[in-house]
């Protein structure tokens, strides 16, 4: 069976945001700000706030708002009624068009080797924005990849391209070393 969309619409301006016996969030509002979350993907979006900033929206956000009103107060005016439909038009007013290369921050930051120490090696992304760190040669036997430098985990290969988060750490463990290249994103 097909999921069905759970669409709770915005709460009435009478509905207060908190309780005012209890200090939490009211039931309408949570539910509203709760399937917002699912509906922006439930916390699995890698897109990172840089990426949603870089670019400028290519339509005039009233589009997305007229769209919506549209499809609220005029359901038969060339709108669907289907949920999806009315969704997905209002969105096409909000596309970002892609960054021009030269606009993006970084891009134009050349690779660089990174200096290996003694193994186990553990680099940090201390950059302040994702990398790729780029493992070849040497006589690696493990890469482990580690939010907080206590748990690592094995990534199963030798060597490779890492996407690493800004302080993420990568623990490569050698007998000969590797050559390990920066490439900012």
């Amino acid at each position: 069976m097909p999921s069905v969309l759970n669409v709770t619409n915005l709460p009435a301006p009478r509905v207060p945001v908190l309780d005012a016996n209890t200090g939490l969030m009211t039931r309408e509002w949570y539910r509203f700000f709760f399937n917002l979350f699912i509906l922006a993907g439930s916390g699995s979006n890698t897109e990172s706030l840089q990426d949603l900033q870089i670019g400028p929206l290519s339509a005039d956000p009233s589009v997305f708002l007229n769209a919506l009103q549209d499809a609220a107060l005029n359901p038969s005016g060339g709108y669907d009624v289907d949920t999806n439909l009315v969704l997905r038009k209002a969105i096409e007013g909000l596309a970002v068009a892609p960054p021009r290369t030269d606009e993006v921050p970084g891009w134009s930051i050349q690779p660089r080797g990174v200096t290996v120490g003694a193994s186990p090696f553990i680099f940090q992304n201390t950059t302040g924005r994702s990398v790729d760190l780029i493992v070849t040669g040497g006589a690696v036997s493990a890469i482990a990849f580690s939010r907080d430098n206590i748990t690592f985990y094995g990534v199963g290969l030798t060597a490779g391209v890492f996407w690493l988060s800004p302080y993420d750490y990568l623990r490569v463990t050698y007998t000969v070393a590797p050559a390990i290249t920066l490439v900012p994103r």
